[in-house]
């Protein structure tokens, strides 16, 4: 019980914290409407096809991703450098398929682009330091921050590791005013990250996000609610395969 808060917050921080406290059946569905909400922004952007609804489409992914993955990351006592280093290893392999499957206008520029595994990667690793608590890491997250401001311009730069460290206070955070905080920030944020579109394209994200939170509720009851229908590494194996993928078709094309 939060004492001193109004009824209505404490109410809602209810409701939104057992929103959020996904069944293994609802995550390993929410990965897949965001693995498919990718996929068709991914191929709409490697064939060229400038089709206004895939985009859109697309918007959703990364903050879904992210609300499942402070999930899966909240549940473990501390963050260890065994986690942060698995996402370091698979943004490394995925980077080359990346590369050479989405089209940009400059070709250097894609080399120097990093895919969006590297923003929970360096999300993570910012959560891991801050966590441990030493002032050495706060250095070390400044410089990691300034190599990142470099590499992000198509990962959502510095609003997307803001979105993700909303997410991840909705989980952690200590009090109903801390979580709502932190769910707030991870909507503006998802909205924030698309600000270079038009309102459409800035609201598709926190719109279709919680769209598909609220088509998994029912999931969350019933015999079957704790059954895993996905593998272990589904998802980063699933991202670098349609990289592969979507590379080989659009060079061969």
């Amino acid at each position: 019980m939060a004492y001193g808060l109004p009824s209505g917050v404490q109410r809602l921080d209810s409701l939104l914290t057992g929103t959020l406290r996904f069944s293994a059946r609802q995550t390993d569905i929410l990965k897949v409407l965001a693995l498919l909400m990718m996929l068709a922004d991914h191929i709409n952007r490697a064939f060229e096809l400038d089709i206004g609804g895939l985009q859109w489409l697309g918007r959703g992914a990364f903050p879904l991703f992210g609300l499942v993955w402070c999930r899966n990351l909240a549940r473990h006592t501390a963050i260890t450098q065994g986690q942060v280093n698995r996402l370091w290893g698979w943004a490394v392999l995925a980077q080359p398929g990346y590369t050479l499957a989405l089209h940009f206008d400059d070709r250097l520029l894609a080399c120097l682009q990093a895919n969006i595994l590297f923003a929970f990667a360096v999300a993570g690793q910012i959560f891991l330091w801050v966590q441990a608590r030493r002032e050495v890491n706060y250095v070390k997250i400044v410089l990691l921050l300034i190599v990142w401001a470099m590499v992000s311009l198509t990962s959502y730069d510095f609003s997307g590791l803001v979105m993700l460290g909303g997410a991840y206070l909705a989980y952690i955070g200590r009090t109903p005013t801390r979580r709502l905080a932190g769910l707030g920030l991870w909507c503006l944020m998802s909205a924030m990250m698309n600000h270079g579109y038009d309102r459409a394209m800035m609201f598709a994200a926190p719109l279709l996000a919680t769209a598909c939170l609220c088509a998994v509720m029912p999931l969350r009851y019933g015999a079957q609610a704790e059954q895993r229908l996905l593998v272990r590494h589904f998802i980063p194996l699933a991202y670098l395969g349609h990289l592969v993928v979507l590379a080989a078709l659009t060079w061969g094309l």
